[in-house]
């Protein structure tokens, strides 16, 4: 990521997570070196219009919302200073990523223009095969090959041909305009980042981004996984399955949820071995009418789904291509990634490296520690992103274009696999959209 330039001090920036079991806001700002400073966190422990990382219900989401932000406006009305952006995760559990290129040639040179550029991830866009009621979220480059050279495509190089490849962030129709509609409640303007893939660049530094790593992000009705190469975005995918699926589990041992929710924190271990050592060997619920638990019965319904969950996991760091090859390994973090042994369990099944996310490259010494936990890692990762973009500074700013309309539309026939071209007059990079919302005040204290 290289040395952050801070031509942010002094603006504060609010991020929201409409979370599967939460909602969450995080208020912060950059000090004199740039790094983020976190004023404040607020959450709300229910998340009542979101199910699996999406959006079911924006009314019921806006209210969640408005209760959190409420709290948040707080801390911007004693700080004295105006908030200067809101920025919003994009997540749920139809995310995944598709590969996809486009190539052209001519007889003479052609010098490489920014105009050119969005042509060609237009024309890639384009080629891809999308599932009915399916939108590009996102292009993000990943090699760009001139007269038979990969190279580093700069604005004013000279070609003859050209072949640009890219991945494609799509996911189901709609879940943007979802977040539209939870801001148009609360009177707010928002920005948009892909949410696992902002969590995933924040949460490595500069030697993991470029030698190789798998973000695995545990949350509770998701778990998303993000490959990272070469200081690229190789490969995303949302799995529909996290920490929830785990207490729901565990209530087949005749136990309420809230019990379940319980012993899995206190008591449960990814791997039942790791429970056979522990002194303890069974629990009395006094909730449930002193129930007598077998501890080792617990961790054995753990292992069972984390197992599986973990399968999938794997079966994406597969499909990416980087199995084997990703040289700093494997980095956990989300609320569900604090289970106990689950490192263990996942350097047995994959034989990589495994280590906890952290944030200490980031965020100032002044911030208060509490703050800096997995739990809040996308709000740390969307936080550190408008940052990057309003300072013109952005971690693989290319990342961040936006194709509006490459989608098929509800009336189209289910047995219709071309997706529809995009407009071209709608068609934006998202940095420029995003450099523009900031240019004016998204959102001021009494808005909030």
């Amino acid at each position: 990521m290289g040395d952050r330039i801070n031509m942010s001090e002094g603006k504060i920036y609010v991020a929201l997570d409409l979370g599967s079991s939460k909602t969450s806001a995080i208020i912060a700002e950059t000090d004199s070196l740039g790094k983020i400073h976190i004023i404040g966190v607020e959450t709300t422990e229910k998340a009542d219009g979101v199910e699996r990382g999406s959006i079911q219900n924006p009314s019921l989401a806006a209210d969640d919302a408005k209760i959190v932000l409420d709290k948040i406006r707080n801390y911007a009305v004693l700080s004295g200073k105006k908030i200067t952006s809101v920025v919003i995760g994009l997540t749920g559990y139809s995310f995944r990523t598709l590969s996809t290129h486009t190539a052209a040639s001519h007889n003479n040179d052609m010098e490489l223009t920014k105009e050119m550029m969005k042509e060609l991830e237009q024309d890639a866009a384009e080629k891809l095969q999308l599932e009915e009621r399916e939108h590009v979220y996102e292009m993000i480059d990943q090699e760009f090959e001139m007269d038979n050279g990969i190279v580093d495509a700069k604005i004013g190089s000279k070609f003859q041909e050209i072949d640009a490849r890219y991945i494609a962030i799509v996911g189901r129709v709609g879940l943007d305009s979802r977040i539209d509609e939870v801001c148009q409640e609360l009177s707010l303007e928002n920005i948009r980042f892909f949410g696992p893939s902002q969590t995933a660049m924040a949460a490595i530094n500069d030697t993991e981004r470029e030698l190789g790593c798998a973000v695995i992000d545990f949350g509770a009705q998701t778990t998303s996984v993000v490959v990272i190469e070469g200081n690229k975005i190789r490969h995303a995918a949302v799995i529909p399955v996290g920490g929830q699926t785990v207490t729901r589990d565990l209530k087949s041992l005749l136990i309420l949820e809230k019990s379940a929710e319980k012993l899995k924190k206190q008591y449960g271990y990814a791997l039942v071995e790791k429970a056979n050592e522990s002194e303890t060997k069974r629990v009395i619920i006094p909730e449930e009418v002193k129930r007598n638990v077998d501890l080792r019965d617990v961790s054995k319904i753990i292992e069972a789904r984390e197992d599986e969950i973990l399968d999938m996991v794997c079966g994406e760091i597969d499909k990416s291509g980087y199995w084997g090859k990703l040289k700093s390994g494997i980095v956990i973090t989300g609320g569900a990634s604090k289970m106990n042994s689950l490192k263990e369990l996942i350097s047995l099944k994959t034989g990589m490296t495994v280590r906890d996310a952290d944030w200490k490259h980031l965020v100032s010494t002044s911030t208060n520690e509490m703050f800096i936990c997995p739990e809040n890692a996308m709000l740390i990762g969307l936080v550190n992103s408008a940052i990057l973009a309003n300072s013109d500074d952005c971690v693989a700013s290319d990342e961040k274009k936006k194709i509006e309309d490459v989608a098929t539309t509800p009336t189209e026939s289910k047995t219709a696999k071309t997706p529809k071209k995009p407009t071209k007059e709608k068609k934006k990079n998202f940095v420029d959209n995003l450099t523009n919302m900031m240019e004016g005040l998204l959102f001021d204290n009494d808005k909030l």
